[in-house]
């Protein structure tokens, strides 16, 4: 078989999805340290996912027309516009947002859009189409928005003992009665960040070793009947 022609569903091989995962969770733990509210994440992981499918897509459209090295460049320097846009847009319409995140928005927004637009690159050079760029963008956002999101929910309600929710105008803060009395302001701290990310693995971990010693056991039950 001429391995150029593959079949429409064919997937990287698993070690290049493993590498492509690496370098998102890489590209991830820099933005946990600014996930300290779940209004923060939403608004950093709302610049991510746009630079992100930018990226993909202008990857995804100068891979065949360009060199390699041309390609690299144009993606590189999108990415770095978009984090400045974003990074100028946020400190002229949303001060307190800009204020929270600090540096860490062009950095996560130049460091998710690098890896992901990579595999792009490497997908459009064989068999890659536009579709699995857009496909290949959103995943990727959607698990940057996973991630940050989740961290910032625990350090949030835990730390200050409330629920930061995006506004236009402003932000609607809900306060947690039992935690907002006696909350662990350590979570606010810029490395425990990487302290809620640890139990949060841990915790999703636990339950999938969980689900797979369950379908063991009903498997084996099926067997012996």
């Amino acid at each position: 078989m001429n391995p150029d022609s593959r079949p429409t569903s064919w997937q990287p091989p698993a070690s290049d999805r493993a590498a492509g995962l690496a370098g998102l969770v890489a590209a991830i733990v820099p933005a946990l340290a600014a996930a300290v509210s779940v209004s923060a994440a939403l608004w950093l992981s709302t610049a991510v996912i746009v630079s992100v499918l930018a990226s993909c897509l202008v990857a995804a459209l100068v891979a065949r027309r360009l060199p390699p090295a041309g390609s690299s460049l144009v993606v590189l320097l999108l990415a770095a516009a978009s984090a400045g846009g974003f990074d100028a847009a946020a400190s002229a319409w949303l001060p307190r947002v800009r204020a929270d995140l600090g540096i860490y928005l062009p950095l996560a927004v130049v460091l998710t859009s690098g890896p992901v637009a990579a595999a792009v690159l490497g997908d459009a050079a064989t068999d890659g189409s536009v579709r699995r760029a857009v496909a290949r963008a959103l995943a990727a956002g959607l698990a940057f928005l996973v991630g940050t999101g989740l961290t910032a929910l625990a350090r949030e309600a835990l730390g200050a003992g409330t629920i930061t929710i995006p506004g236009i105008a402003a932000a609607r803060v809900f306060r947690l009665p039992a935690l907002s009395e006696a909350p662990a302001r350590g979570l606010l701290a810029p490395f425990a960040g990487l302290i809620a990310a640890g139990y949060l693995v841990g915790l999703v971990g636990h339950v999938r070793r969980r689900g797979v010693r369950s379908a063991t056991r009903d498997s084996g039950r099926e067997e012996a009947r």
